[in-house]
């Protein structure tokens, strides 16, 4: 009976990776998510568990059918792996057509070494295992008066160069309603950190009790705070990036897209931002009948977040879509996002690339990951490994061209007005 009950639950878990998520929903689909994530992130690990499973009963008591599915079970899995080893070339790809065939060009030479498509080991058996040699971490600092929802944790190298480390500012999700600094983008501020990154890890206020617009103006008042007071722990507020997954992706857009304006801002310090990296963000709340969830979403959002409808204030609802931010100065993007999303559908991604895209004047990079789902990027997985390395590919790429034109402005600004000179120097033009 044991083998039964094991090999029903891995086929449950690998039809559930493997189904179509073109489907309206009633309900926000938690389950659905949260058991795709498990398996197609820990997919190396289940498959173990299996095979040991397949030995156990082989030499025990299970009958061939029982076996037989057991070994069916395996096959969600083994597309799960096969689409992880993917990812390198996936990402380079996705950088090469986004940032141009020679974007290494830029990039120190250990950057751009090949991408392995194996993993770390030590990661595959410990993959909730963070932690870098020569990275330090600071908790809980404030960055405003207002409790723990407004503290913020730094990820920085033990070893700081005197003019400071880039910046990373990182946003998590929770459908704006919860989570924490402590929870999310771990391997990548960890990764970034190792190599001579500073990353702000930010709580904001939550909603319900606290309505849009608190969360993005929270945002916007940890980086104002961070360009006051970031040299202090090590950073070097000129070159900031802001990442953020699910409600976090949608925060750190907002914030990039509004940067050089006041939106969201009291106005007392610089909220410009010089690259973004969202991960399976929303980046149009307003259900414009494109989707077979808008009821859900206007639901969710109406009680949840805005505490007003579409209808009832529609200015508010607009206000917090990136997308309708398509006129400011933008900065360049690495949007990422998951095929096969289940609370956050990749259509939502695609359009809005394609708009940045045609709007912006800076590079975009879209990186679609097959067979992945929301959150992929919080275990240690064989897939986060790669794209956490990809990202930092785009963040330096990003850092040299914002240097690279600072510099260039420098020197046009330096260089001597030809006509003004001509005319000093003519002694035709004295005597005139």
């Amino acid at each position: 009976m044991i083998w039964w009950i094991i090999a029903i639950i891995y086929a449950a878990l690998g039809f559930n990776l493997v189904r179509s998520r073109s489907r309206k929903l009633q309900r926000v689909p938690w389950l659905t998510f949260g058991w795709a994530l498990l398996t197609s992130e820990l997919a190396p690990q289940l498959l173990a568990l299996l095979l040991l499973a397949v030995v156990a009963g082989w030499l025990g008591s299970a009958s061939s059918a029982a076996l037989l599915l057991l070994a069916l079970a395996a096959l969600p899995l083994l597309w799960a792996i096969y689409h992880s080893r993917q990812v390198p070339e996936r990402v380079e790809q996705s950088l090469r057509q986004g940032l141009g065939a020679n974007y290494q060009a830029q990039l120190s030479t250990a950057d751009n070494q090949p991408l392995s498509p194996l993993p770390s080991w030590l990661r595959v058996v410990n993959p909730v295992g963070f932690a870098e040699p020569g990275v330090e971490v600071l908790r809980n600092i404030a960055y405003a008066p207002h409790g723990t929802r407004t503290q913020l944790d730094i990820y920085r190298p033990t070893q700081r160069p005197p003019s400071g480390c880039p910046v990373l500012l990182q946003i998590h999700g929770g459908a704006w309603m919860f989570g924490s600094k402590n929870e999310q983008g771990l391997p990548l501020m960890n990764y970034l950190a190792s190599q001579g990154w500073i990353c702000f890890a930010i709580n904001y206020r939550l909603a319900p009790s606290q309505p849009f617009p608190t969360q993005i103006e929270d945002c916007k008042k940890a980086l104002q705070w961070i360009r006051r007071e970031g040299s202090q722990y090590g950073a070097n507020p000129e070159f900031v990036a802001v990442s953020g997954g699910s409600a976090g992706g949608h925060l750190a857009a907002l914030m990039a897209m509004t940067g050089d304006s006041e939106l969201f801002s009291d106005g007392s310090g610089d909220t410009s931002i010089q690259a973004m990296v969202p991960f399976y963000g929303l980046y149009d709340l307003v259900p414009r009948g494109e989707q077979p969830n808008d009821e859900l979403v206007i639901g969710l959002l109406n009680q949840r977040l805005f505490h007003q409808s579409p209808e009832q204030n529609p200015q508010l609802w607009e206000s917090a879509c990136p997308i309708n931010y398509l006129q400011q100065p933008l900065p360049p993007a690495m949007v990422i996002h998951g095929q096969i999303d289940s609370l956050v559908p990749v259509n939502t991604a695609v359009k809005f690339v394609t708009q940045l895209s045609a709007a912006s004047s800076n590079p975009v990079v879209y990186l679609e990951l097959p067979a992945t789902e929301h959150s992929f990027d919080v275990p240690n997985s064989w897939r986060s490994q790669v794209v956490v390395r990809g990202v930092h590919r785009f963040l330096e790429w990003a850092r040299s061209r914002h240097y690279g034109e600072l510099l260039n402005d420098d020197s046009a600004t330096d260089k001597p007005d030809t006509a003004d000179n001509t005319a000093s120097d003519n002694p035709a033009s004295e005597s005139a």
